[in-house]
Formats: C-alpha cells, structure tokens, sequence
C-alpha cells in the first residue's frame, strides 16, 4: 500500500479525471488503515473461588476459570444424617482428577435438631474441628419390668398400655424400656363383663427393686369402711387420696365412706429419689365390695456397653489429592480423637448464584492451617497453609 504523503504529491500533479481516482484510492486506504486498530477486550475479572498457599514445601495455587481448574460443588445426606457441604477444585470435566482440593463441611442433624439448611444458622460459629473415625463408649442401662395383676378374680383378659407406644395382652408381661425415670403403664382388664382401667407412675430407674401396690387388710361393708396400707416402707413420704374428699399421710389408715358407689383410691409414695403414684379402684355395692384390678412391678436394671462413631455437631473435611496419594486433614485413627482439633476457620459467607446442577451455593471466605495426612499412611503429613481461600458448597 502507498504511503499516504506519495498519494497526495501525485494528487498535486494529476488531471481532474486521475485526481477522481486518487480519491477513491485515498478512501479504500482510510477503510484499511481502520480495520487494524484493535478495539480493546475487555479486562476479564480475577477468580471468584481460589486457593493460594503452600502443602508441604509446594506452592499451590488454585484458580477457578484458570489453567483448566474448576470448583464443583454439590451437597449430600449420609447414612447417619449428616448434611455434607461440599467444595472441589479440580481439572474441569473431572472432579476425580488431580491434582485437587477439596472442602466438606459436615453439619450433624442427629445433634442439631435445627439442621443447617444455608449455612445462616452458623453464623456464630467461625472454627471448623476435624473429622474424627473413632467411636464413644457408653454404657446403657437398660430396664425391664414385669407387671403382676392383683385383685384379678375372675379377669378373662387383659390389655397393657405401655407410654412408650407398646402394648401387651399378657397376663404377666416383662417389658423393657430404654429410658428410666417416671413411666406411665395403663391395665385394661375385663372382669365378668365389666371393664377396669388402671393407671400408674412408675419410676423404673428407682434404687427399689419392686413397686408394690396399695393393699387392703380389713373390709367392713356395712359401714363401708377399709383398712390400707401401703406395702412398701421404703418411702418417707405418702399421701393418700380416698376418692371422697379427704386424704392422710400416713403409710396405713382407716377411711369410712358410709355409702355404696365407686371410688379411686390414689397413694402418692416419694422419696429423695423418686416418686411413685399407685392406684386402686374400688365399688361398694349392696353385694359387698367389688376391688379392680391392680398391679405390682417387680423391676431388674442391667447394663450394656455400646460403641457410638463419634459425630461433631460441625466438621470440616479437607481432601488432596496429588502425585497419587491422597491426604485428608484427619489421621485415619480410630483410637484418637480429633473431633477437638481445628481444621477451617470461617471470616465471612454470603450467599451466591445457582450451580450447573441448579442447587444454591453459598460462597465462603476462610483460612486453613491444619496438617494433612496420608490415608494409607499416618507417618506421611504435610503442612497446608492458605493465603487466600474463597469456595463455594451447595446448599439444599
């Protein structure tokens, strides 16, 4: 193309007709000159999800949208409910590639009744501890009661209610609950027709070994009078309530009713250690007295040893893969503890767009410092050390 000072000297010294010519030729080398310059691209912005710092002596450094890394994330709930956040970088198109690092923050809705649901609810809490594969012994008590009627003349059948939703038609049922403390057994009996329902509150979890019931030891029906007590005098305290308006504290007494009709009598047995509440349902009639049935408990408390996985309320995994070995940031130990040990702290998080998959994510920015350690071999640790982190993990 000719420089554009030689066009315009040759310009100078042409005819009328050549100088149409020049113009046009002037024309098509503005047009050229125009198609060269470039128009500036635009700047494309830093990564949004990064990981700057060193394992071991390596510097690392993961970039989101660069060099072929990209952050997966997704969400999942384990055999034992544990929601599990997860956060992955790794080469694009193979989350199970390496070289890769990954963050799993566990949140555990055993423990934690309001489960995290965005992550809001862990607003106050900055410091993620370790993993932990070891279990928790316990030992459990475990009672068994067995229940024996009494007063059950003539009972063609008998229906148990126990507060634990289990029911029995057992003449002397054994029945085991896995929680001491105050329990409330129903006896439905069916006696010649007529059906009696009795109620009582036990604590199984007592030092005593039987619950004995209230025992009558004189009966006058012509005055309608009775002569109880109670059987167990292993209580400081008793208080009886006769079904007529007037009551006693004390562990045997005399009440007269002086009128047929039916009546509950109540005794209230207590303790330092516990309180117990019997009941026996009687009827004067023209006939006598009628007494329903009742029961006694006789109770046997034995112990198991159980073993538990110990689960944190939160947790934060950290996983590398690199050189085919893969380090976690928990020892794989199932006789250490490291549920105290902290692995992430969190500065900040907020929530942020939808993933591939269409699951919310919430982007975190945080640190790490913690050691990592090679799952088939616990000799074999690295320091990992962050600069800069900011990831993201869905959400549900």
């Amino acid at each position: 193309m000719l420089a554009l000072n030689t066009i315009l000297k040759i310009y100078k010294k042409a005819d009328n007709k050549m100088k149409q010519y020049i113009i046009i030729l002037i024309g098509i080398c503005g047009i050229f000159s125009c198609s060269k310059k470039t128009i500036p691209l635009p700047e494309p912005g830093e990564p949004v999800f990064y990981f700057k710092g060193t394992l071991g002596n390596q510097t690392i450094n993961y970039e989101a949208g660069k060099n072929g890394k990209y952050l997966f994330t997704n969400y999942n709930i384990d055999s034992l409910g544990l929601y599990n956040f997860t956060g992955l970088f790794a080469p694009q198109n193979c989350p199970t590639c390496e070289p890769s690092i990954g963050f799993e923050i566990s949140a555990n809705t055993k423990i934690n009744a309001q489960y995290v649901a965005d992550l809001s609810k862990l607003a106050s809490q900055n410091i993620f501890n370790s993993y932990s594969v070891d279990s928790i012994g316990t030992i459990d008590s475990i009672y068994n009661v067995t229940l024996n009627p009494i007063y059950n003349n003539n009972v063609s059948s008998y229906l148990w209610f126990f507060d634990d939703g289990t029911t029995s038609n057992m003449q002397n049922p054994t029945h085991t609950f896995i929680a001491g403390g105050n329990h409330t057994i129903t006896l439905i009996t069916n006696q010649a027709g007529s059906l009696d329902t009795n109620v009582q509150s036990l604590n199984i979890a007592s030092s005593f070994g039987n619950f004995d019931s209230i025992e009558i030891l004189n009966v006058d029906t012509f005055q309608k009078k009775l002569l109880v007590q109670a059987t167990n005098n292993s209580y400081s305290n008793y208080l009886w309530d006769f079904g007529n308006g007037t009551t006693s504290n004390l562990q045997s007494d005399t009440i007269t009713y002086g009128s047929n009709g039916k009546r509950i009598i109540s005794l209230t047995q207590s303790n330092a250690q516990q309180t117990n509440i019997v009941k026996l349902p009687i009827n004067f009639t023209n006939n006598g007295l009628k007494i329903s049935p009742s029961f006694t408990c006789q109770r046997n408390i034995s112990t198991v040893n159980n073993l538990q996985r110990r689960i944190n309320l939160t947790s934060c995994i950290i996983t590398c893969k690199q050189d085919g070995k893969v380090y976690k940031s928990y020892k794989n130990d199932a006789n250490l503890n490291q549920s105290t040990v902290p692995v992430f702290k969190l500065l900040s998080f907020k929530q942020y767009t939808n993933n591939e998959l269409g699951q919310k994510t919430v982007l975190l920015n945080g640190e790490v410092e913690t050691y990592m350690y090679n799952v088939a071999n616990n000799a074999d640790s690295l320091k990992l050390k962050s600069t800069a982190l900011s990831f993201a993990v869905a959400i549900p």
